[in-house]
């Protein structure tokens, strides 16, 4: 199946007598050449139909990616669950548990709108064309939770608004003359989707408050006789940890499905992770942190139908 660019000459000398037979390669040739020819085109043949073999497989007649195939891209990451303010609230059906509020990779493709009035906080939501989204999945009980947190990092509410149609949501609050960071942890159906930081001024801007934070010696915290401390972990950037609550003064009730939920925000506010316990009976957090620097953890527990948020400072290393 070769062309020689050269003649080859294949000499067989007999034993007998000086007669020489030259068997000349050129006939050959040029029958390899027809060969050759020949698979090219079967070659060329089985590349065409495996091209459309393959866009008959994948794509529609039209030309678009199948249905099927539009099903497994548009595949977003699921999202975390909520808390209460500060004052017991209700419970409901159990979700998954040691979930975190980082959710979909890639740009939102909802935005939050939000109003408040001195009085009540409103909030909806839409897509990136300006549409109302009003299809949210039950998140821990709760179909929206609103992390409301001021820039100082002191003043923190955990809150549950409620439908009043038209895709609103509404809760009565009363908030201090501030500035702070609005956190809306939803489940939007069909839509990528990951929380945000959005800016609250309440009253006179007075510019940015900025935090004061002082890590402890030790990690304990104690509000109305009921004592929570965090056990030691490795505070080492990307490294996965687990945050361990022992609990004194009283036992932990179920709240929105799980002995308790843990905010963490980072000094700016910029990043913003909402963890939820490894297991239904368990005060344990699986997390990690991103970066280094000082964060601040509300850990949310229920007494008595009362939420309490407990702070905890740490500092993240390298």
């Amino acid at each position: 199946m070769f062309a020689y660019p050269w003649r080859v000459y294949y000499n067989e000398r007999k034993a007998r007598g000086s007669k020489e037979r030259v068997l000349r390669l050129e006939d050959i040739e040029d029958e390899s050449k027809e060969k050759m020819d020949h698979n090219g085109l079967v070659y060329v043949s089985l590349i065409i139909v495996g091209y459309y073999t393959y866009a008959y497989l994948v794509m529609d007649r039209s030309g678009h990616v199948s249905h099927e195939e539009t099903e497994n891209m548009d595949h977003h990451p699921e999202q975390d669950e909520g808390g209460d303010e500060q004052g017991g609230h209700d419970h409901g059906q159990e979700e998954s548990h040691s979930d975190h509020a980082t959710h979909a990779s890639g740009a939102s493709e909802v935005i939050p709108k939000l109003n408040y009035d001195g009085q009540k906080l409103s909030i909806f939501f839409q897509n990136l064309e300006g549409q109302l989204v009003t299809e949210l999945k039950m998140n821990h009980e709760r179909l929206v939770h609103l992390i409301l947190i001021s820039d100082d990092l002191e003043e923190y509410l955990h809150l549950h608004p409620t439908a009043v149609g038209d895709g609103t949501f509404q809760v009565e609050v009363e908030l201090a003359t501030g500035s702070y960071k609005l956190f809306a942890d939803i489940l939007p159906v069909g839509y990528k989707y990951e929380v945000e930081g959005i800016p609250l001024v309440v009253g006179h801007d007075h510019g940015k408050q900025e935090p004061q934070l002082v890590t402890g010696r030790e990690l304990i915290q104690q509000i109305e006789g009921y004592k929570v401390s965090l056990l030691p972990f490795s505070m080492k950037k990307g490294e996965p940890i687990k945050l361990e609550f022992v609990i004194e003064g009283g036992t932990p009730e179920p709240y929105l499905g799980a002995l308790g939920h843990v905010v963490i925000v980072n000094e700016s506010l910029e990043e913003f992770l909402h963890v939820h316990p490894s297991s239904k009976n368990s005060t344990i957090f699986d997390t990690s942190f991103p970066n280094t620097g000082f964060y601040k953890i509300f850990a949310e527990f229920q007494f008595q139908g009362k939420v309490y948020a407990f702070p905890f400072v740490i500092q993240i290393e390298s």
